[in-house]
């Protein structure tokens, strides 16, 4: 009965509000490309009326999911980059400039990985905690939706790239 049309941040065909979270007093819209100077996502109240926009980090690559909001107000999201979409994002990787990459990651194009965020107030932001990345395949992955497990890791899954797979991610020591 309610439709809530919201802009595209990025501008590009085909990307959208790819993750929406759940907050105690609304819902958050996070858009997969956020690769420029000014990122957004939208804090939606749940009659759904309206939107504001709230900071979202520079963030190369998609963000393709992400967990449930824990007490702490912090989540976790999917960040990948498929070799085929390298000519849409940007070289560096400021994530990786800051934490380093993952072993399997130095030799391809393809990168996996899950990054902690935290609500702060009227922005969103990468938290202090280093990126899980994935080990990479001889075929990138689509990984489109991520669970937390309580401790003990994620349950992700793959859309139809390459097949669909459903994976679990401990979390590391």
């Amino acid at each position: 009965k309610t439709l809530l049309e919201l802009p595209n941040n990025s501008g590009l065909e085909n990307f959208s509000e790819e993750s929406l979270i759940i907050t105690d007093e609304s819902l958050i819209a996070i858009h997969e490309a956020n690769f420029g100077e000014k990122n957004y996502a939208f804090k939606i109240p749940f009659s759904l009326m309206s939107y504001q926009r709230i900071e979202f980090p520079k963030i190369n690559f998609r963000i393709t999911d992400a967990s449930e909001v824990e007490d702490s107000l912090k989540f976790y999201a999917v960040n990948y980059l498929w070799k085929g979409d390298e000519a849409i994002f940007p070289v560096e990787d400021l994530i990786s400039e800051n934490w380093g990459i993952g072993i399997t990651n130095k030799f391809g194009k393809d990168l996996e990985r899950i990054v902690q965020f935290r609500i702060n107030d009227a922005k969103i932001e990468l938290t202090e905690k280093p990126p899980i990345y994935l080990k990479l395949e001889k075929k990138g992955r689509n990984w489109e939706g991520i669970v937390k497990l309580d401790n003990l890791g994620f349950l992700i899954i793959t859309d139809k790239h390459p097949s669909t797979i459903l994976g679990f991610v401990p979390f590391e020591e």
